[in-house]
């Protein structure tokens, strides 16, 4: 017996989270070379939030990684994840301007199609009833 092909709302979402993920790996990066900072500096000024970016970034490559697995808990922490990210990108966007606008993008694609009937009904089938 074969296993389910994977919804093509959950490979689209694999792709946004894959994008976000080397976006997230480079920020920093791109961050030390428009401050005009070398990077060891950079991270002695922002060490939390670089941390918590790539902390970010390895859970998501994780996520896309096991998703096409049919794993509930790589679903269900995908969807977290993506979910506070949304909610970090609308308050920056509402706080800083546009630099929450790309995020907000990448992330709301992501979890509108994790969130799809398809996707979810891949991860967590019916049940039939025991009558």
């Amino acid at each position: 017996m074969t296993a389910p092909v994977a919804p093509a709302d959950l490979k689209q979402a694999r792709i946004f989270m894959w994008i976000q993920v080397a976006l997230s790996a480079i920020g920093p990066l791109l961050l030390a070379g428009m401050a005009g900072v070398s990077l060891i500096e950079l991270i002695s000024l922002t060490q939390l939030y670089i941390a918590i970016t790539y902390a970010t970034a390895i859970a998501l490559a994780v996520c896309a990684v096991v998703l096409p697995k049919r794993q509930q808990w790589a679903y269900v922490t995908a969807a977290v994840i993506e979910s506070l990210l949304v909610l970090n990108s609308v308050v920056t966007l509402l706080s800083k301007g546009l630099s929450g606008l790309l995020p907000l993008i990448f992330s709301g694609l992501a979890l509108r199609a994790l969130l799809t009937r398809d996707v979810r009904t891949w991860f967590f089938p019916a049940q039939p009833s025991a009558s």
